[in-house]
């Protein structure tokens, strides 16, 4: 295993115990976390900043107090200064993602990603959220893509299910029947 990734892992565990044992509540940290960790993705200016050699310890403290303090989880600020003073910065993304996936365990969430032709109403997301949920027994944290070579239909993963009832595959599907030889 990548040493990066081991420490992160550490990093992400030792947070997640941490939060635990204070009894703060899991599915609050939890979410502020993945807003963090979207609005990292979304605006990758601020870990360039982060990670700049010629940006002094001071800057990136106050630059990471500014944008944390908006979601009001002190933990979550102390534990990014815990990486800057450590000089672990670099580990921040994949810790929060491995703190995001324990806690989400602990919660009882899975992961899954629905992709579909069009763009849904958040009516439609809502009843296909339920449906899966019931299909799978399990609470999902769903990520909602748009693929429009899918044509119509959905397709969706979580951990080793797929389920594929895209128009694409089922195509696909009557070709490959269509096309296979015949025994008489």
């Amino acid at each position: 295993m990548n040493q990066d990734l081991q420490a992160a892992r550490v990093y992400g565990e030792a947070f997640f115990q941490v939060v635990e044992s204070r009894g703060e509540d899991l599915g609050e940290v939890a979410r502020r976390v993945r807003e963090l960790r979207t609005a990292l993705r979304e605006t990758p200016g601020f870990l360039d900043f982060l990670g700049a050699p010629n940006v002094s310890r001071e800057q990136k403290e106050a630059l990471i107090r500014q944008v944390v303090a908006k979601l009001e989880v002190p933990m979550l600020l102390n534990f990014l200064l815990l990486l800057l003073q450590r000089g672990r910065l670099d580990l921040m993304q994949s810790a929060l993602r491995e703190f995001q996936l324990m806690a989400e365990r602990k919660l009882g969430i899975a992961r899954g990603r629905v992709a579909t032709a069009k763009e849904l109403s958040q009516d439609e997301k809502d009843r296909l959220k339920k449906s899966l949920e019931q299909y799978t027994g399990t609470n999902l944290s769903m990520t909602w893509v748009v693929q429009p070579e899918l044509i119509g239909g959905v397709l969706f993963k979580s951990g080793d299910l797929l389920i594929d009832s895209s128009l694409r595959s089922q195509l696909q599907r009557l070709r490959a029947s269509l096309m296979a030889p015949r025994v008489y």
